[in-house]
């Protein structure tokens, strides 16, 4: 492989550490500088969905059973109705939003990525590639001519802590008449509340107000952090490169926090950056930006119109409650389409085309075919081509609304386990009867193409 030029990141909050330890793992050297000092806190809604959790573990990151705290799914509710549906492969995890930093941070650390800190004044970058991180009001975007923008939103958040233990399993959002009120478990005593709305002075006692039943709860709760606050922007921009020159995380546009995706959507950009990187080719980047954007600005665009008009809104959740299983199908293409754990490695110049997928975890090769089914974005190969001493039965389960009922095995490599790591479908629905018989990857097992 080729040397890489030096590169240095402008910003180290989630998405300037992600994309530095992405670059690490590419081989490159990377420098990170940030005016602040760590562990960095921000006003978000700290849930980590299942594909996010996904992204992570590409980077070489997993969180130990004590570190967080999981949900199975999300709850939607009104005054009138309520419906609620689990994550069709594993759970999320709730994160404060520091801890979710130490960890990034431990990785950049241990890859060997340089990190400067309560940096007042930035070297010269001269002959490297910078990438800026630096967020939504991003500065080196301005001088870098990259401003323009498409289409752009914007709401208003606060979020507070109370020292209680969840009530739910779930990720529970709320709709109000002028404001949604989102309920995050994080820990086992402690849940985060955050405020939603288009009136950046609603703040969050306001909020409660409409809210009877969670306020009541949370009325004896301790609180357990000060009120914070921030700006939720969707914002698509027109492009995010130019010479020796990228964007990454809300440097590089956003999506509203009612989606959920706004950290994931970071992890996935790091990782497209570094194979772009790696292959010498930002267009390729430009180009995989805007793919993995566009979902995610689509159900930021859905969402934000259930908030617009009310009467759509009690509609849609009457309709939901009467067929649960249409919620949940709903949440399946929010969280499976959007990523599913494996990241497919487009051509890019200069590598030697081939027909072979191959799928490996720890540098072990678990499966290789010219002879898979692609779908959905997943190569599912043929049980033949599966090297079996490497996966063990697991109990878990998931149900696909047009596949079927997925069964799943635990991956183990040198006695290194990866619960849930690969699935197939022992009776596939008529659509999806191809991939009878057929094994597929995910949770950090990378498939290459």
């Amino acid at each position: 492989m080729k040397e890489l030029k030096p590169i240095s990141i402008v910003g180290g909050g989630p998405a300037g550490l992600a994309t530095a330890i992405a670059l690490r793992q590419a081989g490159a050297r990377v420098a990170v500088f940030d005016h602040a000092h760590p562990p960095q806190d921000k006003a978000c809604g700290e849930g980590l969905l299942p594909e996010c959790v996904g992204a992570l573990a590409e980077l070489g990151i997993r969180f130990a059973p004590e570190c967080g705290y999981r949900f199975h799914g999300i709850r939607f509710s009104d005054a009138n109705h309520s419906v609620s549906a689990c994550f069709p492969r594993g759970p999320a995890i709730g994160l404060r939003r520091p801890q979710l930093h130490r960890v990034l941070l431990a990785r950049a650390e241990e890859l060997g990525v340089e990190l400067h800190w309560d940096v007042q004044q930035l070297p010269a970058l001269d002959g490297c590639l910078t990438i800026s991180a630096d967020g939504e009001n991003s500065r080196f975007r301005r001088e870098h001519g990259l401003d323009a923008v498409v289409r752009e939103t914007r709401r208003y958040g606060f979020r507070r802590h109370y020292r209680i233990a969840p009530w739910s399993p779930y990720m529970e959002l709320y709709w109000g008449t002028n404001c949604q009120l989102y309920i995050t478990p994080v820990a086992a005593d402690q849940v985060c509340v955050a405020a939603m709305s288009r009136n950046p002075r609603c703040r969050l006692d306001e909020a409660l107000r409409e809210f009877p039943e969670v306020r009541e709860r949370l009325a004896s709760a301790a609180v357990s952090s000060r009120e914070a606050g921030a700006p939720s922007v969707s914002r698509k921009l027109q492009r995010v490169t130019a010479d020796d020159f990228a964007l990454v995380g809300d440097a590089s546009g956003s999506v509203d926090a009612i989606t959920g995706e706004g950290l994931c959507l970071s992890f996935k950009q790091a990782l497209s950056l570094a194979d772009a990187v790696r292959a010498g080719d930002l267009q390729w980047y430009e180009e995989e930006h805007a793919r993995l954007g566009r979902r995610p600005h689509q159900m930021s665009w859905l969402l934000l119109a259930l908030d617009r008009f009310p009467r759509l809104r009690r509609t849609a959740l009457a309709g939901l409650a009467r067929r649960p299983s249409w919620f949940a199908a709903l949440l399946s293409f929010h969280v499976v389409q959007s990523f599913d754990g494996t990241r497919l490695h487009r051509s890019h110049p200069g590598d030697h085309p081939t027909s072979m997928a191959k799928a490996t975890w720890l540098n072990t090769v678990l499966a290789d075919s010219d002879k898979t089914e692609q779908v959905e974005g997943n190569h599912y190969f043929p049980r033949e081509s599966i090297q079996l001493q490497h996966l063990e039965s697991s109990s878990y389960t998931s149900v696909c609304p047009w596949k079927g009922t997925a069964h799943y095995y635990n991956v183990i490599v040198d006695g290194k386990k990866n619960d849930n790591a690969a699935w197939y479908y022992p009776e596939p629905k008529e659509a999806a009867a191809n991939i009878k018989n057929h094994v597929a990857f995910w949770k950090g097992v990378e498939v290459r193409d």
